[in-house]
């Protein structure tokens, strides 16, 4: 691929432009509601401010004495009544705007993807084979595969291309909710010829079967039984892709052939890569194809699979690896050491997270359990791992961080609202027992709260997701 300078770009801006566009359609949506939300609160208001001023202001009356209420609450409940309708009419004219930014963005995504066809030779395809050879005569028994968003039809599609007498295990990771119901084995199996059921711990490993990782747990492989764990999350995800692949590479090296379809951001890079240091065969989904390309594009980018196929092609692919011996050597001492390290730490080994020493301290913390993030390097991949073993790719953890700053800019929104609130109502008490110099101290100290409250809230409306790229620079 370094022949064609290019490539990268016109990939990267592709799928950037779709991530921003469907970023925006969400945040349109978001801001609808919103505007719904506003348009109610103002009836309402508009309401509770009618019945008041009939209580202040009965037609029958009309003494001065009534007509001097200190506080006016139906005047203070019509202020509140323009001001949500104003801020509705700039929500729907944002609103107009993305949804206008988001039509932009489909369409610079299709005309960016057609300039990314006549690239497509630069990714291996079709069989291609990077490997200048092989050696070792393992069957392909070992089948793992991992997905996330966009990645369940394809799925479906190369479970119904496996016989029934298939000659291999296979293993799916697909990114699911922890409080998700436990359907997917029941989707799976629609058009598979070969029995799907979410995995236990302890199940034995046979052939001709298709084990599925369930909600909020890691699968991983041991020589004969399948391990289910509750370890650390990896790239914000249980069950994540890379336990799977890298346990699988660990206890069975070269007769794994590991396949990663459709996702965003880079779970699974680093267990492809694990895999092929292990001698097992990697299969990675055309990125062309693919509903979300992030994942695969990572993996072409950061890993050289051995296949880079269309979804119609990689079930005739692990048929035909299934029967043929092909691995490739184990991959050093050193380099199995810190997989079987990484994977004990999957399963939660304190041992294994004692003696864990991944790599240099980076200057982040853990989004989760905010301890010191230590970088591992893997050829152009960073990656980063905590003490007690959550991980990230530097996408994963870009995104984390961005939901991080989201939180943040939330809580201190709330806090100043709540502040401006108490404010306002220690200057009604001050004025009712004549303190005035204490009740305008008190009002300034709110109007100053709701202004810093105003610009946060216009920042969380403005603010852009940051771009999905491929590799670090």
């Amino acid at each position: 691929m370094s022949g064609l300078p290019n490539l990268a770009d016109v990939r990267e801006r592709s799928r950037s432009a779709r991530e921003r566009s469907s970023s925006l359609r969400v945040t349109s949506q978001q801001l609808r509601a919103s505007l719904e939300g506003l348009l109610a609160y103002a009836s309402e208001v508009n309401g509770v401010a009618g019945d008041r001023h009939k209580a202040l202001f009965p037609a029958e009356d009309s003494t001065p004495h009534a007509r001097q209420t200190p506080m006016d609450f139906a005047a203070l409940m019509r202020q509140r009544v323009q001001k949500a309708r104003s801020q509705a009419q700039i929500l729907r004219r944002r609103a107009a705007d993305l949804r206008q930014q988001a039509a932009e963005f489909r369409t610079r995504s299709e005309n960016l993807r057609g300039s990314y066809s006549p690239l497509k030779a630069a990714i291996p395809s079709t069989g291609a084979s990077l490997s200048p050879g092989v050696a070792g005569h393992d069957r392909h028994d070992i089948v793992v595969i991992g997905a996330s968003a966009g990645g369940i039809p394809p799925i479906e599609r190369v479970l119904s291309a496996l016989p029934r007498q298939f000659s291999a295990a296979v293993f799916v990771t697909i990114h699911t909710a922890a409080e998700g119901p436990r359907l997917l084995s029941d989707v799976l199996s629609r058009l598979s010829s070969l029995p799907v059921s979410y995995a236990a711990d302890g199940d034995a490993i046979r052939k001709s079967r298709v084990y599925v990782a369930p909600p909020d747990r890691h699968m991983l492989l041991d020589e004969g039984v399948v391990r289910v764990t509750a370890g650390p999350r990896e790239n914000r995800h249980r069950p994540a892709i890379d336990p799977l692949f890298r346990s699988a590479a660990r206890a069975y090296g070269p007769r794994v052939v590991a396949v990663l379809f459709s996702g965003l951001l880079d779970d699974g890079t680093a267990g492809l890569k694990a895999v092929g240091g292990r001698g097992g065969v990697s299969i990675v989904q055309d990125p062309e194809e693919a509903r979300f390309a992030s994942m695969p594009l990572n993996a072409v980018e950061n890993d050289s699979p051995q296949y880079v196929l269309p979804v119609q092609q990689i079930g005739p692919t692990l048929v035909r690896l299934a029967g043929n011996g092909n691995g490739g050597p184990h991959g050093e001492a050193e380099a199995k050491s810190a997989l079987h390290n990484e994977v004990k730490i999957a399963e939660i080994d304190m041992s294994a997270i004692e003696r864990a020493k991944p790599g240099p301290p980076s200057p982040y913390v853990c989004p989760e359990c905010n301890g010191t993030l230590f970088e591992m390097r893997e050829g152009k991949m960073l990656r980063f791992r905590c003490r007690v073993g959550h991980a990230y790719g530097a996408e994963s953890l870009l995104v984390a961080k961005n939901e991080e700053l989201e939180g943040a800019l939330w809580t201190a929104l709330r806090t100043l609202e709540e502040k401006a609130a108490l404010h306002r109502r220690l200057a009604e008490k001050a004025a009712s027992g004549q303190n005035l110099r204490a009740a305008k101290s008190f009002r300034e100290s709110a109007e100053d709260m709701q202004r810093q409250g105003h610009t946060i809230r216009k920042l969380l409306l403005e603010r852009e997701q940051p771009p999905l790229t491929g590799t670090e620079d």
